[in-house]
C-alpha cells in the first residue's frame, strides 16, 4: 500500500489531538512551575544600552523576599562589574540587566531557579530581589 501525503497528515493530526479535558487533577510539572523573573523600572536611565557582551557596572542592594539585606556594593563602596550573558553572576541579574541604560534603576525579582538555588549564604530556593542602578557601559 503506498502512503499519500493526504494520508501522512491525516495520521499525524489524529496523534496530535488533544484528549478530552477530564475532572483529574493537572499534572505535577504543571503544579511546580515556578515564576518568571519580574523587572520593575524605577528610574529610567539616558545613557548607554547593558546588551550580551556589553560589561557594565553596577551598584546594587541584594534582599530576601522578607526584606532582610543579604548583600549591598553600594554600602560597601564597591560597584559590581561583570560582562553580561558571561554567567559571572546570577541568572536572573544577567538577564534584568539587559536592556537596562547608564543612570538607571530596577528592582528584579529573581526565582530560585535564576538565583541561587543551592545552599549558600542565601537559604536554598529563596526569591530574592535586587535593586540595581547602572553606573555604566563599555
Amino acid at each position: 500500500m503506498r502512503l499519500t501525503l493526504a494520508m501522512c497528515l491525516a495520521l499525524c493530526a489524529g496523534c496530535a489531538t488533544p484528549k478530552a479535558a477530564s475532572s483529574a487533577a493537572p499534572a505535577p510539572a504543571e503544579e511546580t512551575v515556578q515564576p518568571e523573573l519580574r523587572v520593575e523600572e524605577i528610574r529610567a536611565g539616558q545613557g548607554d544600552e547593558a546588551a550580551v557582551g556589553k560589561q557594565v557596572t553596577v551598584n546594587y542592594d541584594g534582599f530576601l523576599a522578607d526584606g532582610r539585606r543579604f548583600a549591598s556594593s553600594a554600602r560597601d563602596g564597591r560597584p559590581l562589574s561583570f560582562t553580561v550573558g558571561k554567567g559571572q553572576v546570577i541568572r536572573g541579574l544577567d538577564e534584568g540587566i539587559v536592556g537596562m541604560k547608564t543612570g538607571g534603576k530596577r528592582r528584579l525579582v529573581i526565582p530560585p531557579r535564576l538565583a541561587y538555588g543551592l545552599p549558600s549564604a542565601i537559604p536554598a530556593d529563596a526569591t530574592v530581589i535586587y535593586e540595581v542602578e547602572l553606573l555604566s557601559v563599555r
